[in-house]
């Protein structure tokens, strides 16, 4: 399982729903993979996860993802913690992999 950011520019920020007066030039948000190895240095993705597939804001709603942030607590606020000048806007530190839940590999 791997942790890593995916770059989001400003603009695919703001098409979905972020303030743009809070958003920088760029954005990171996050992805969940799981890779099943491949010989001694490679490996294939077999499932993934992307925070941009989560997303809720209730700036603007003529955008994607407008809701009732109360309502909708599985998802993410895409303005939460937003910022100007703050790149890293949301950060996951760690992650546990429940090997009894399924998965379906992308490909299928």
């Amino acid at each position: 399982m791997i942790i890593a950011w995916e770059l989001k520019t400003n603009t695919e920020a703001i098409a979905q729903g972020r303030n743009p007066s809070l958003v920088a030039a760029t954005l990171w948000s996050e992805q969940v993979l799981e890779i099943q190895p491949v010989g001694t240095n490679g490996g294939n993705i077999v499932w993934e996860w992307h925070l941009w597939d989560h997303l809720a804001q209730d700036f603007d709603a003529a955008k994607p993802n407008f809701t009732s942030i109360a309502a909708n607590p599985q998802l993410l606020n895409l303005n939460f913690g937003a910022s100007a000048t703050a790149e890293d806007w949301i950060h996951l530190n760690s992650i546990d992999y429940n090997p009894t839940l399924s998965f379906m590999p992308i490909s299928a």
